[in-house]
């Protein structure tokens, strides 16, 4: 693990405590950015306290140490998310890491081995989304969950990588061996694959380009590409 703090011009180990160099998944809490967590592939989620040097294990309940995902509600920042790759499983916090609960246990996660990406609606934070074979959404904090898109069966709706719009956060975006999928705010998921030259979708980054008041969308495969959606 390396950190920069003059934009990427030099970098510096902070590796110190975290006991298992695979990092997975990066959260940084939004109310104190210097407090980080990490998933890791075999020692699940190691925290580093806001202006601490040490990595520590955060793992009291944390039944799957693999953890591929990781998402911290914004508005209390207590409350954090970890998706896992050993059963599929989701995981809360509600003490920032000092226990975890399995939350997806028979609450309509089926036929999924894997969670890769779990993102939090900003304006309504207990309403959640985990993509793995597929979408599902949960509009009461994990409680319970509802598959939104695709199927175990289907390869190519293989959730990669999850975006929410910031300003309408109905609006989702979906990356998958198949491409770019969204559902436009509404219950049907169209592709939206037109000039994306390779469609194997590992990464979503989004930002605001206020001279033109549209969302630019990066997409990342093998390159990227870039979509505008007018606001």
């Amino acid at each position: 693990m390396s950190t920069s703090i003059n934009g990427g011009a030099s970098w510096t180990a902070v590796s110190d405590g975290l006991g298992d160099p695979n990092v997975l998944a990066l959260a940084v809490d939004p109310s104190t950015p210097g407090a980080l967590y990490a998933g890791t592939a075999r020692g699940g989620v190691f925290k580093r306290a806001n202006g601490g040097v040490n990595w520590f294990a955060a793992n009291v309940g944390l039944t799957d140490t693999l953890v591929s995902a990781l998402a911290i509600d914004p508005v209390s920042p207590n409350i954090v998310y970890a998706g896992t790759s050993g059963g599929g499983d989701v995981f809360k916090s509600i003490d920032a890491g000092g226990s975890w609960l399995g939350v997806n246990l028979n609450t309509g996660i089926v036929d999924i081995n894997l969670v890769r990406t779990l993102v939090i609606d900003p304006k309504n934070p207990t309403t959640l989304y985990a993509g793995g074979a597929g979408i599902f959404r949960s509009t009461n904090g994990g409680t319970s969950w509802l598959r939104i898109f695709g199927s175990s069966t289907d390869p190519s709706t293989n959730t990669e990588v999850l975006a929410i719009d910031p300003h309408t956060p109905s609006v989702l975006y979906a990356g998958t061996p198949g491409g770019v999928f969204t559902n436009a705010g509404g219950a049907t998921w169209f592709a939206i694959n037109t000039g994306l030259t390779n469609t194997d979708v590992r990464s979503l980054a989004n930002r605001l380009v206020h001279t033109e008041h549209d969302l630019c969308w990066y997409a990342r495969g093998w390159g990227v590409q870039e979509h505008r959606r007018r606001r």
